[in-house]
C-alpha cells in the first residue's frame, strides 16, 4: 500500500509541474515573439543608420564644394590682405574700414573668409595678423616686398 500512497502523492505534484512547465513554455514563446520583433526593429534601425551615413557624406561633400576653403583668395580678398599690411601698426576692423572703400560688414566678411582659409589670424583683442601662408602668397604675387 505504500506504493499506492506514493503514486497518489505524485499526481498532484505532476499537475503543479505541468502548470509550471506550461507557464514557462508560454514565457518562452512570448520571448521568441519579442526577439523576432526586436530583430525586425534592429534591421530597420540599421537601414536608417546606413541611410543617414550616406546623407551625412553627401552633406560633407556639399560643404566642401560650397566653402572653397582651399581656393586662393580672390581679388577682393587680396585687397583686404594688402589692407592688413597697410594697417600693420593697428590692424583692427575699425582701422581697416577707415582706410577701405568697403563697408565694415563686407570687410568683416572677407576677413572671416581669410581667417577660415588660414591666411590671417584674429587675436583676442581683434587684431588681424597675417599668417606665413598669406605672407608667402603676397610675396609670390609681388605685393609684399
Amino acid at each position: 500500500m505504500g506504493w499506492l500512497l506514493d503514486t497518489l502523492k505524485e499526481i498532484p505534484l505532476s499537475a503543479v509541474l505541468k502548470e509550471k512547465i506550461a507557464a514557462i513554455e508560454d514565457k518562452y514563446a512570448a520571448a521568441e515573439t519579442q526577439t523576432k520583433i526586436l530583430e525586425g526593429d534592429l534591421r530597420k534601425a540599421n537601414a536608417q543608420i546606413a541611410e543617414l551615413a550616406r546623407e551625412n557624406q553627401r552633406f560633407k561633400q556639399q560643404i566642401e564644394e560650397l566653402t572653397h576653403i582651399d581656393d586662393p583668395p580672390n581679388d577682393a580678398e587680396l585687397g583686404v590682405l594688402k589692407l592688413v599690411v597697410m594697417t600693420a601698426d593697428h590692424p583692427t576692423l575699425r582701422s581697416m574700414a577707415s582706410r577701405s572703400p568697403l563697408s565694415q560688414e563686407v570687410l568683416r566678411y572677407h576677413l572671416l573668409n581669410l581667417a577660415d582659409s588660414g591666411y590671417i589670424e584674429i587675436d583676442r583683442i581683434g587684431k588681424h595678423l597675417l599668417t606665413q601662408k598669406a605672407r608667402r602668397l603676397l610675396i609670390e604675387k609681388d605685393i609684399l616686398r
